[in-house]
């Protein structure tokens, strides 16, 4: 049963990021990056800030929720359930603000849908306290936005896509978004479906999750193409490089001025 204390926590909550989100100036200001860059984008920077520190406890946290949890707990409400979707909840709240009022992306739509299902379907469960486990599991996606943040700081400290580090970073992004967002879900909504209980809720519940998840899932579905695209075309460069870049580090001499002046050096 949703109560008053879950009420105080989450204003709390949102009420801490909020004010993280201010102070996180303190920390990026020792990025240059961040120093050039317009008053509009600085919300961006701290918008991030407050995305990895959230992504990296929601999807940490439900990854050990699930790998500690026995399956005969699925169908139940925990207290470390609880703590997940308190934050949860507040993170969200955030960002849906931040996202709509403080920044400027062209995903505003897509971040707005994707929020707004989760939030109804975390707080659906903490009233209802039916099929958590399900939803913690879906949750460990959150685990892939860790790497994507992480490489959103690299990119706008200009640190180049070549570099190794800024590679393992995207690598690892799509490697945990492959697994936890593209086969993991229906993996878990297809456990959901065959373990569903009717004694602990009707049909209705079982059809209006499953609309859910097609939605939720048709979203990602819709991110991976794009990152596909992205991921394909960065292999082709690192695979199949352009035949004269070898040559880039080798300095060419174009006149005869120049060869002349090459000879007296040397002699």
């Amino acid at each position: 049963m949703f109560n008053i204390l879950y009420i105080i926590s989450i204003f709390c909550n949102t009420l801490g990021l909020f004010i993280l989100h201010n102070k996180s100036h303190n920390l990026l200001c020792y990025n240059i990056e961040y120093l050039r860059s317009h008053p509009i984008e600085r919300e961006s920077w701290k918008n991030y800030s407050i995305a990895l520190m959230s992504n990296t406890i929601l999807g940490v946290s439900s990854l050990i929720n699930i790998l500690t949890r026995d399956v005969s707990t699925y169908n139940n409400l925990n207290n470390f359930d609880i703590l997940i979707y308190l934050y949860a909840i507040s993170y969200f709240i955030y960002d849906l603000y931040i996202v709509n009022f403080k920044v400027i992306t062209k995903k505003k739509n897509e971040y707005n849908v994707h929020h707004f299902i989760v939030l109804y379907s975390i707080i659906y469960t903490l009233i209802y306290e039916v099929y958590s486990g399900y939803l913690i599991w879906f949750m460990t996606t959150e685990l892939s936005t860790i790497f994507l943040d992480m490489r959103w700081f690299l990119l706008k400290s200009k640190i180049r896509e070549k570099v190794f580090l800024s590679k393992v970073i995207s690598f690892n992004f799509f490697i945990t978004y492959s697994l936890f967002r593209v086969i993991q879900l229906p993996y878990a909504e297809y456990q959901f479906v065959i373990n569903y209980d009717t004694t602990l809720s009707n049909h209705f519940y079982l059809y209006r999750q499953v609309s859910i998840f097609f939605l939720i899932y048709a979203l990602n579905i819709h991110w991976y193409t794009q990152i596909l695209k992205k991921f394909g075309k960065d292999s082709i460069n690192f695979l199949l490089p352009k035949p004269y870049s070898i040559y880039d580090n080798i300095r060419t001499i174009e006149t005869s001025d120049d060869i002349q002046n090459e000879i007296n050096e040397i002699i």
